[in-house]
Formats: C-alpha cells, sequence, structure tokens
C-alpha cells in the first residue's frame, strides 16, 4: 500500500476525541503490522463511554530500545467549515497540498512509521524495535498515562514521537497545566441586585487581580532556551453559564493554562496558585472560590542533548535542535524512564485547523526512508 493510500485509509477512521472510539483503527494498524512481522499487543481502556486502545507492536524482542509513537486520536471537526476538502475525513489531494482531518497531527507520521517499520525484518535486528501508537492525546494525554502509569508498560528506552515539527528535532518543551476557577455567589434579578451576591460585582476583579500577580510572579522564573524564556500562563476563556443582562450572575468560570518550564513542579505551582487566589476571597466578599485541575497536568520533556537519540536525530536531520513550548506525549514517556524526541512532519500551525492540510512533499518515499534508516543505525 502506497503512503498516500495508507494515510488516507487512516483518516477513513472518526477518531475524535472524547467522542469516538479508537478500536476500529487500532484493529486496522494492528492487522497490518501483524502482517509485516510484528508482535502485538493491545491495552484497551473505556473513557467517555467508549473503548480506546493504545497498541505497542514489537519486532525483535520485548525489550525495545527504540520506538516510533504517536497518538491515533485527533481533535474535532465541523464539516460545513472544510471548504477546500468539504469531507474532513477523506484525504484529498488539492494544489499540492493534502487535506484531512489529523493529516498533519497526525496520521501521515503513523504510516510512515508503519511502512518504515515494516521494511525491516526481525533477523536484521540487534536490538528490538517498537511502534506505539496511542489514544486520546489531544484531551490530556489520557492514553499515554494510563499506559505508562496505570499498566505499566515500558515501550522502549528511546522514543521518537512524530508531531509535526518540519522535522526539526525538539528536545525539550515545556509542560501544561489546565486549572479553572468557579466563583459561587447568589443569583437574583438586577430589578432588586441586592436581594443576591453577584459574583462579577464582588469577587471577579480581586481573583484577577491576584491571578495577574501570579501571572508577573511566574515570568521571574526564566529559561532562555526558550522563547518565551519563562513560565507563561494564560487567561483563555471567562463564562457565567446560565445569567443574563437581567440577572445577578451566581457562577463564574475562568479556564486558564500554565506552561511550566523544567524544573518547575506542576504541584506544587498548582498548590501556591490555589492557595493565593482561594485565601481570604470569600472572608471580604461572600463569594466562594474554588481552584481546581481541569485535566491532569502534563509534566515537561527533556532529554540530554548527548543521549543516542538526541545526536542520531540531530545528525540525520541536518537541523539545529530545537525547542518548543508547546506540550506533548514526551513528558510522561521522560518520566516513565524513556529518552524522547520530537520529529515529525509539517508544521504545527497547520494541525487543528479547519481544512488541515499538509504539504505533498512528505508524501515522499524518501521520508520513509529517512525513519528507515535511524531505525537501522540505532538497531541493527
Amino acid at each position: 500500500m502506497k503512503l498516500f493510500d495508507l494515510t488516507k485509509k487512516l483518516i477513513s477512521f472518526n477518531t475524535v476525541s472524547p467522542v469516538a472510539s479508537t478500536r476500529d483503527i487500532a484493529d486496522f494498524v494492528s492487522t497490518y503490522l501483524e502482517r509485516v512481522g510484528f508482535t502485538i499487543e493491545q491495552y484497551p481502556y473505556v473513557s467517555s463511554g467508549k473503548e480506546k486502545v493504545n497498541v505497542v507492536a514489537r519486532k525483535g524482542g520485548s525489550e525495545s530500545f527504540l520506538a516510533l509513537s504517536g497518538h491515533m486520536d485527533t481533535v474535532p471537526f465541523k464539516e460545513t467549515d472544510w471548504k477546500m476538502s468539504r469531507n474532513p475525513l477523506e484525504l484529498r489531494e488539492i494544489c499540492g497540498k493534502a487535506y484531512g482531518r489529523g493529516v498533519t497531527d497526525m496520521k501521515l507520521f503513523l504510516a510512515i512509521a508503519m511502512k518504515a517499520g515494516g521494511s525491516i525484518s526481525a533477523s536484521e535486528l540487534k536490538k528490538p524495535f517498537a511502534l506505539c501508537f496511542t489514544s486520546d492525546e489531544e484531551v490530556g494525554c489520557v492514553g499515554v498515562r494510563k499506559l505508562v502509569r496505570e499498566q505499566n508498560v515500558r515501550v522502549a528506552e528511546h522514543i521518537v514521537i512524530g508531531e509535526p515539527t518540519e522535522m526539526v528535532p525538539v528536545y525539550l518543551h515545556k509542560g501544561y497545566i489546565y486549572l479553572a476557577v468557579e466563583l459561587f455567589g447568589k443569583k437574583g434579578h438586577s430589578s432588586d441586585p441586592a436581594k443576591g451576591k453577584s459574583v462579577i460585582d464582588l469577587a471577579l476583579v480581586p481573583v484577577l487581580n491576584r491571578l495577574f500577580t501570579f501571572k508577573r510572579k511566574l515570568e521571574a522564573t526564566t529559561d532562555d532556551r526558550f522563547d518565551p524564556p519563562y513560565p507563561t500562563m494564560n487567561i483563555g476563556a471567562i463564562s457565567t453559564p446560565g445569567s443574563s443582562k437581567n440577572t445577578v450572575p451566581s457562577y463564574c468560570k475562568i479556564e486558564l493554562d500554565i506552561r511550566p518550564v523544567p524544573g518547575q513542579d506542576p504541584e506544587e505551582l498548582f498548590s501556591v496558585l490555589r492557595d493565593y487566589v482561594q485565601n481570604g476571597i470569600e472572608e471580604m466578599t461572600g463569594i466562594k472560590v474554588k481552584v481546581w485541575y481541569a485535566r491532569k497536568h502534563s509534566p515537561p520533556m527533556e532529554t540530554p542533548v548527548d543521549s543516542p537519540l538526541v545526536q542520531a536525530v540531530a545528525a540525520m536531520s541536518g537541523k539545529e535542535l530545537a525547542t518548543a513550548s508547546y506540550n506533548t506525549e514526551g513528558g510522561i514517556f521522560n518520566a516513565g524512564g524513556a529518552r524522547c524526541v520530537i520529529w515529525g512532519p509539517g508544521s504545527i500551525r497547520e494541525a487543528h485547523i479547519a481544512d488541515e492540510f499538509i504539504d505533498m512533499k512528505y508524501f515522499d518515499d524518501s521520508l520513509v526512508d529517512t525513519y528507515t534508516a535511524l531505525i537501522r543505525q540505532l538497531c541493527t
């Protein structure tokens, strides 16, 4: 099966997290890889009422030295927003670009990994090799957490994660903490506001002021390897569901993210922020404040630049090592004992958008050959 056709098949599976199952795509991948000499391990779990599956395919033994890894799920799509390709689940080439949900993030890489892994026989391997395809990365790296932390699976010593980096090797990235701040007051009518307790009038500004102060304190910690060179905090949404212009708002939700740098403890950051934002607000305003994790945090990733994988990928890519301010499954794999590099086709700017696309140059078989050469260098 040609690379374009294999990618097209993978895109045809609706794997939107968290609402879709990954059972069908996992079975297809497993059957394909079994036919080209891999031993298949499936690790199913249930999330949001849907069956999800992580797939680990091994060749040459169970103690894998190297793995290529990617996630099978995608972000949601609204079909009417897709103007160029119309059908998000059908890969189409238009004017030198390939369109389809997940083509960049990251089903083309899955196809590349499948073909690269399938091109090497087990008899050639001196060190075992693996492929690892996970579920629910897009909703907090749920699948890889279960695989590494709950199911205690050691995928490999070294892992290449094919997130889109335009084939620039990334050895270091920030973590990700997604938090919610809730304000609880008392509902009332705007004609007699004194009978209610408005979360906006009484507490929103004091809470936001504390968040902004915390944000400025975060920026005092610097790591010049990043751009921007400090942990960031972004307040992305403020909502008052159930309120209108004629009601006293009794509830407000603030959603924010923090992106810590290596060396910062996400649990400690959360604890300090929670205490700073909550303490004294209810006594001062009569409004209860609650700060909580909206999603489990993902740690930063840092792999030593002198590790065999980093050195091999850097030499093979011909590009300078880079860092990233976004987050991947790499931090969780690293925390489980692996050393990771993020290295994949396409641009992160082309992912998650309507009419997601990737340049057709990435469908050249030479890219499969590149990953095959990496496997041969490290495992044969």
